[in-house]
């Protein structure tokens, strides 16, 4: 079946602002954007934040314990998140020896807040971690950068849109995905700081 033209903008929207893309801009940006932080840390935060487990999700999907890199059925994303968390543990270690700024850890809390608070709403409902993280990331850079956090929440929105046009989502979880994503922001604000 040919796909729409909106089928084919959502798909495209769905894949440049999917979790780890978007996750790995940020960690990216730091850089430019938080003084201290140099590339070596952001390279290393990127590797155990985004790299290794995007690689653990498509083993994963090749031994058939996901469906898909998008994981789209809740049962099965609890092992792709668990280890990803496990994975952001053993950056902060490294990051710790490598001596990284305090800032770099208060994002990988941040990160690290969303991962906790997306498996535990996974247990009980499907949400959205596609929009999750938009909202986040877009809502980390309104304070620093507010053009670009502005334009982050609009992408956000397309993100929630494309996820409901590919039927990925229901409206429901688009919306629990955008609250888990302002509930980490203020998290990270109100306990890291």
């Amino acid at each position: 079946m040919e796909r729409t033209t909106a089928e084919r903008a959502a798909w495209w929207i769905s894949e440049l602002y999917a979790p780890a893309v978007v996750a790995t801009a940020y960690l990216l940006s730091r850089p430019l954007v938080v003084p201290g932080i140099g590339w070596p840390h952001a390279l290393v935060a990127v590797l155990f934040t985004t790299v290794l487990p995007f690689l653990g999700v498509l083993w994963f999907a090749r031994g058939g314990v996901v469906s898909s890199r998008h994981i789209p059925k809740r049962r099965q994303r609890y092992w792709p998140f668990l280890t990803s968390g496990f994975s952001i543990l053993g950056g902060v270690w490294t990051l710790r020896l490598m001596d990284a700024p305090d800032a770099l850890f208060l994002d990988l809390g941040g990160i690290f807040t969303g991962l906790v608070l997306c498996l535990v709403a996974n247990a009980f409902y499907k949400v959205s971690v596609h929009t999750a993280v938009a909202v986040y990331v877009a809502l980390q850079f309104l304070g620093p950068v507010p053009a670009v956090g502005v334009a982050g929440l609009a992408a956000a929105a397309a993100v929630g849109w494309s996820r409901l046009v590919l039927r990925a989502h229901t409206p429901g979880q688009v919306a629990a995905g955008a609250a888990i994503g302002v509930a980490t922001h203020l998290l990270r604000t109100l306990v890291y700081g």
